[in-house]
């Protein structure tokens, strides 16, 4: 996740390269313990080139962007890049087209209030020969593999909202209404044993998406 740190929070994920992007959605939103109450996009963007002094804006315009919706979230506001349905687009479409490949980045953004940002990176394509390796049968289209940091708060106010929750959970005698809105179901996904920033279990995620996704039926 962006401007996420101590700890950061990262998933590393092998998802099939069929899934459409409104499958990713699912899959992310299980890896990193969201709870699916909010709006979401993932903008296209083409790499920064090296050595610019370009203004930032620059390479934040989106090729393309992909929603649930295929709307804009600002309702009639103009913009200047397509905006396609998100169940529309599979990973390959995307990172297998040549008007794509090897040329843009992902960013996928949920609650636009908040602006939680989790920068996507391709690390390649999966061996099937690691995967047999590991243990991971091939008909099993998505799978966790490793990862940091606890699932962040829903809703606690963006990444600044974030660190003011973890430094009051590292001050046992701090009251604080914010810890028993988290702790005492205030917060969509909290958590009544309190706030470990660094607790997160690769099982449960693993198990959320076979439930989810579950294998082929032969």
């Amino acid at each position: 996740m962006s401007d996420i740190d101590d700890p950061t929070v990262t998933r590393l994920l092998s998802v099939d390269a069929d899934f459409t992007f409104s499958q990713l959605h699912e899959v992310i939103q299980i890896a990193f313990g969201w709870t699916n109450s909010h709006t979401y996009t993932f903008d296209v963007k083409p790499l920064p080139p090296e050595n610019t002094n370009r203004p930032i804006f620059f390479r934040d315009t989106p090729l393309i962007q992909l929603s649930a919706s295929g709307d804009s979230d600002f309702g009639s506001a103009d913009v200047d890049f397509p905006i396609k349905k998100s169940a529309e687009y599979k990973l390959r479409d995307v990172y297998g087209a040549d008007a794509y490949k090897g040329k843009v980045e992902i960013q996928y953004e949920y609650d636009m209030g908040d602006s939680w940002r989790h920068s996507i990176v391709l690390l390649g394509v999966a061996d099937p020969t690691l995967r047999r390796i590991m243990g991971i049968p091939p008909e099993v289209r998505v799978v966790c593999l490793g990862g940091e940091g606890h699932p962040v708060a829903e809703d606690s106010g963006g990444p600044g909202g974030w660190d003011e929750l973890k430094d009051l959970f590292r001050k046992p005698r701090a009251k604080d209404e914010r810890k028993d809105w988290y702790k005492n179901g205030g917060c969509l996904n909290g958590d009544p044993k309190g706030l470990d920033p660094y607790r997160w279990d690769v099982l449960d995620v693993n198990d959320g998406l076979m439930e989810s996704f579950p294998p082929p039926k032969e």
